[in-house]
């Protein structure tokens, strides 16, 4: 079986607890334009809104009152530098910058915080390893991004075409789940359990959940980051384990599996053959 994505999930992936107001109203802003088409075709999904909320972000207007057609012909312009084989190197730039004011990244250092992080990811580029070489750079996951969500963006405003738009979604509540087994980490391949990186301890685990960040606490109370682990899969997989992601906080009883690729939709216990 497999499950919608949620936007509110999405939505509370951008807004960790000490997130600055601007960046707030950027991701509410994001959100209240692709609500209308989200699920719909072929979607952005989470690094959609991401790459949209950033956009919003980046322009000189303050987010919560940025107009419509000016959010468009932003993505408009990137998305044709996309759709022309190049990098949008403007949006790029501004984005950066954009993330740098609001205190998620430091240029000096090149430090950026978890939040940040996802737009650091987003603009990677594999390069080839000899400088010379013929081989032209990847296309960063920004640029293979903008054409689904400028798509996106054209079915929302069809369908919302004379009507007031609806507020933006509340972000999904869950920050913490208490499972009473492992916490297992799948692949078509392997599913390996998240463990304590000071103790080792691998059950009676607590996941803490603020915007990107993944916090796993053992029963000694060491805190542990572990790799892989998404906000947005944490979520989903307690919603196909039979609890409520809508509540704050959440109890499994046994193992919560959670896939670390593929498609986010599916039950992450029949990736592997789990029970």
């Amino acid at each position: 079986m497999s499950l919608p994505r949620v936007l509110p999930d999405a939505v509370a992936r951008l807004l960790p607890h000490a997130a600055p107001p601007r960046w707030r109203a950027a991701v509410d802003r994001a959100a209240q334009l692709l609500a209308p088409s989200w699920g719909d075709g072929d979607p952005p999904a989470e690094v959609g809104l991401l790459v949209l909320a950033v956009a919003v972000l980046a322009l000189d207007q303050e987010p919560a009152a940025a107009d419509t057609p000016t959010i468009l012909a932003a993505v408009a312009e990137a998305t044709d530098a996309a759709e022309a084989g190049r990098e949008p190197l403007p949006l790029r730039r501004r984005g950066t910058a954009a993330l740098a004011a609001a205190g998620q990244h430091d240029p000096t250092t090149g430090a950026w915080t978890p939040l940040g992080a996802l737009w650091r990811d987003v603009l990677h580029q594999w390069l080839p390893e000899v400088p010379t070489s013929d081989i032209p750079p990847a296309p960063s996951v920004l640029r293979e991004t903008l054409p689904p969500l400028r798509a996106a963006l054209a079915r929302s405003a069809t369908a919302t075409a004379g009507h007031t738009p609806a507020p933006a979604p509340e972000p999904s509540a869950l920050r913490t789940v208490f499972v009473s087994g492992m916490i297992r980490r799948v692949t078509p391949g392997a599913a390996l359990p998240v463990r304590c990186d000071t103790c080792g301890a691998h059950q009676d685990l607590i996941l803490r959940l603020d915007g990107p960040t993944v916090t796993v606490r053992c029963p000694n109370r060491h805190d542990t980051y572990p790799n892989r682990l998404d906000a947005v899969r944490v979520v989903q997989a307690v919603r196909h384990h039979g609890a409520d992601p809508a509540a704050p906080a959440a109890g499994i009883d046994g193992h919560l599996t959670v896939t670390v690729h593929g498609d986010v939709r599916a039950d992450p216990r029949r990736v592997f053959a789990l029970d």
